[in-house]
């Protein structure tokens, strides 16, 4: 009985880690507009685009940047529009809402070691 129990509780962790889409947690973080939050996810280096910068960034820089377009940027919403992939890479492109207005974004991910990595965003106006 203790067996059943154990590999149940196992197979329900897994199940749960396995049905969380890649990048999920990423997109709740640019729906919140939090720079910090994106940055945990950030590869070093990473590239961005945002309007009137481009860029490879290091982790630190890229986060400082980040946080500077969202205080100048309340994000109002983040809608993905279209997203794709395989088991090695996704991407998502999205509506990020804002006080500014409305911009095109791009957030392209690849999985690296146990986790997932954001290897570059692009923030465009619309």
């Amino acid at each position: 009985m203790r067996k059943f129990v154990y590999i149940l509780i196992c197979l329900t962790g897994l199940l749960s880690f396995a049905s969380k889409p890649m990048g999920e947690d990423v997109i709740s973080a640019f729906s919140s507009g939090d720079a910090e939050r994106i940055s945990l996810f950030l590869d070093d280096p990473v590239y961005l685009t945002l309007p009137g910068k481009s860029s490879s960034f290091d982790k630190q820089t890229a986060k400082v940047v980040l946080r500077d377009f969202f205080s100048n940027r309340k994000v109002r919403q983040f809608s993905v529009i279209h997203k794709g992939g395989n088991e090695a890479s996704h991407f998502f492109i999205g509506n990020l809402s804002t006080s500014s207005g409305t911009f095109r974004t791009t957030i392209y991910l690849k999985k690296k070691n146990a986790g997932k990595t954001i290897q570059e965003i692009r923030i465009e106006s619309n």
